[in-house]
């Protein structure tokens, strides 16, 4: 093992040696997410009231004071020996409100259920094995496993991870005093409060998802007009030129899937906020669609021409209109002229493009521009 460890290495270092001083590297080579230097102007520049960043810690600060003041109070309530558990561990409070909030109001309001639902049910599996097992290695086991599932579903599913997050809690606290059924109902109500506290405070100055909605719509833009360039030059390209063509093709793809994600999802946590912030969600909705039915349908006839290359050429004049009309920065007007004909069976080319299909490319490029305009993102 170690012998083959050296090869490696020392492989890797001809690899590396062999780029010549001064000569740019590929672009595949290079890391996806360049470094950033810290410097004083990013902190100073976000001690600013409009700054995202300064209104969630704001509301964070004013959430954790106010858990802080009921913990002490539940603390100062509860001094009965039955109940004394509840106010032992009113710090579940805090953590429950620091671990819910979010910079997003929408995205708040989801971790908070995420994290009410998951503790509840954990509480009840909690009481279950509490009554059920008696075997202290049996514990053991389940620290065991539902500390590993608790860690590895936090970036999977939240309401899992809190569930076996609980769960392996309350069984610690179980094996250090057993029969204590008190600390239960006390990680529910703690939990409970925190979330209440985040739920309310997520009020005070909040980030409505419609403001990065535009800025979200131009990165799905400009990711459709990288998709088409690519797919013209992939059509076009050489022989000699071929790979790099489709290196560059994947890469637009991928782009294009990771904008939409954004977009959707931004969109989607829109939608669960109060309805007076859902702005122009119609718009939004019909923009998000067209997108990425102008995706699915560049990819569709790129991956015919490659079959039928007797299409090529109509198929490059369709994406070079689509493209035309997404870089177009002037007002839209609606027009009923068709480029192909919409009746089937119609085929271009002799091929296997059905000229609806390029129809609803073009389609789509100009209710994304027309949709933009009226979003107010173009």
């Amino acid at each position: 093992m170690l012998d083959e460890l050296a090869q490696y290495t020392s492989h890797r270092d001809l690899l590396s040696n062999a780029v010549a001083p001064g000569r740019p590297t590929s672009a595949f080579l290079s890391p996806l997410i360049a470094p950033e230097r810290w410097h004083l102007g990013l902190y100073l520049g976000s001690l600013r009231l409009s700054a995202p960043s300064f209104r969630h810690a704001l509301r964070v600060t004013v959430a954790v004071l106010l858990a802080m003041f009921l913990s002490y109070a539940m603390a100062q309530t509860f001094q009965d020996d039955a109940l004394k558990a509840i106010g032992t561990h009113g710090y579940w409070v805090v953590l429950t409100v620091i671990v819910v909030m979010k910079p997003g109001f929408a995205l708040t309001h989801q971790r908070n259920g995420w994290r009410l639902t998951g503790t509840l049910i954990g509480c009840g599996v909690a009481l279950v094995l509490f009554h059920l097992i008696q075997d202290t290695a049996l514990y053991l086991a389940i620290l065991f496993l539902f500390g590993v599932l608790g860690y590895a579903f936090i970036q999977v599913n939240y309401l899992v991870s809190a569930l076996c997050n609980t769960v392996l809690v309350l069984t610690a606290f179980h094996l250090l005093s057993p029969g204590g059924d008190v600390v239960v109902g006390a990680r529910f109500v703690d939990t409970l409060l925190g979330c209440a506290v985040a739920l309310l405070c997520s009020y005070i100055l909040p980030t409505w998802e419609v403001r990065f909605l535009p800025g979200l719509a131009n990165e799905l833009k400009a990711a459709n007009i990288r998709l088409l360039k690519a797919a013209i030059a992939l059509i076009g390209a050489p022989q000699n030129a071929t790979d790099q063509a489709r290196k560059s093709w994947g890469a637009a793809e991928q782009a294009v899937y990771v904008a939409l994600s954004r977009f959707s999802a931004s969109f989607y946590r829109m939608m669960n906020e109060p309805m007076r912030h859902q702005q122009q969600a119609v718009t939004f909705n019909h923009l998000m669609i067209q997108n990425h039915v102008l995706a699915m349908q560049v990819m569709h006839v790129v991956s015919t021409v490659e079959s039928r290359p007797a299409a090529a050429n109509e198929i490059k004049r369709a994406l070079l209109e689509a493209k035309k009309l997404l870089e177009s920065q002037d007002v839209p007007v609606v027009s009923n002229n068709k480029s192909y004909s919409m009746s089937e069976p119609h085929w271009v080319s002799d091929s296997v493009v059905p000229s609806m299909a390029l129809q609803q490319l073009i389609d789509a490029a100009e209710a994304i521009r027309r949709d933009m305009v009226r979003s107010g993102a173009a």
